[in-house]
């Protein structure tokens, strides 16, 4: 959303269309937990369709003393989210009014963490809404990069929105729950696809400034989904994949997921990394077998002893 000098809470009655569709309003749209930045000059339609966004984004769910409570009708709301996304104009309009809303970090990710293990068709819905804003910037631009000042103001946005997405997945119950359930459709053969190429679109996000100014020894926030990704077991899951002959459709996706897991590290770092690793290996090994050696030598000592002794 272009920067504004004010911000304001959108009220609507009568009857208007949006998108297509006819809509009628008794009453001002209800305006539950969020307040979003509408721009001075935005024409009327603009602020109905940020007025219909911000109904939807409300009927998702909210958070109550530390837990987060969906509401009746998340399911419909999160395809709402998806039905808009379709409908969004070049300047990807809806996606930066979603990320200026935090409504991944605030309702998407919550409704994986607490309600996507018992409730299939949240899950599935909402993998569908994660894949689509978490879609690389240039695709979603049409391939490139554009060239006149605003709408390539508009293109930064989504990139800063995709960096604060990525930073919002440094969740391990999140990660727990992606793992348990790419195991669990692996034997049903179902839903893998979509969940390799939310994973690859995690991922894909570029470092963050503060990332970039990190040293060697701070973990950036990609280095923390992928040692997150290791402890949920993913990793060994992603592996499972691209050895097995049963998954070999999936082969392409896997290969960009391995690819981006280790884009940070250089040739020479990654081998480096082995050889320490087998350096301390060898250690551990010697010094086994030197402890080893040194019972077997009072071992047979101490039966001398006793030999000499009668």
């Amino acid at each position: 959303m272009p920067p504004t000098s004010s911000s304001t809470i959108v009220t609507v009655t009568g009857d208007y269309q949006y998108q297509g569709e006819s809509h009628s309003h008794s009453d001002p749209v209800p305006c539950l937990n969020l307040t979003f930045s509408v721009g001075v000059g935005m024409t009327q339609t603009g602020k109905l369709i940020y007025t219909e966004l911000q109904s939807i984004a409300n009927g998702i769910g909210k958070f109550h003393n530390g837990d987060y409570i969906r509401e009746q009708d998340a399911v419909d709301c999160v395809k709402d989210l998806i039905k808009s996304l379709r409908r969004e104009n070049e300047t990807c309009n809806i996606r930066r009014f979603l990320g200026q809303a935090q409504v991944l970090q605030e309702d998407l990710v919550p409704l994986i963490v607490y309600y996507g293990r018992a409730d299939e068709e949240l899950f599935e819905v909402t993998i569908r809404c994660l894949m689509n804003l978490t879609q690389p910037a240039r695709i979603v631009f049409k391939n490139e990069v554009p060239q006149d000042q605003s709408t390539r103001h508009c293109y930064i946005q989504v990139e800063e929105y995709l960096q604060e997405y990525k930073q919002a997945f440094v969740n391990e119950q999140f990660l727990k729950v992606l793992s348990e359930k790419l195991a669990y459709f692996l034997e049903l053969n179902v839903l893998i696809e979509r969940l390799l190429v939310l994973l690859r679109n995690i991922l894909h996000v570029a470092a963050t400034d503060v990332d970039r100014l990190r040293t060697d020894d701070d973990a950036s926030t990609h280095d923390q989904i992928v040692w997150q990704m290791h402890q949920t077991g993913l990793d060994k899951l992603i592996l499972y994949i691209a050895s097995s002959d049963d998954e070999r459709r999936f082969a392409i996706h896997v290969l960009e997921i391995i690819s981006l897991m280790f884009r940070d590290q250089s040739p020479e770092q990654l081998s480096s990394a082995g050889a320490s690793r087998s350096r301390r290996e060898k250690e551990r090994d010697e010094q086994e077998l030197t402890r080893i050696t040194d019972m077997e030598r009072a071992k047979k000592q101490s039966q001398l002893l006793r030999l000499t002794t009668r």
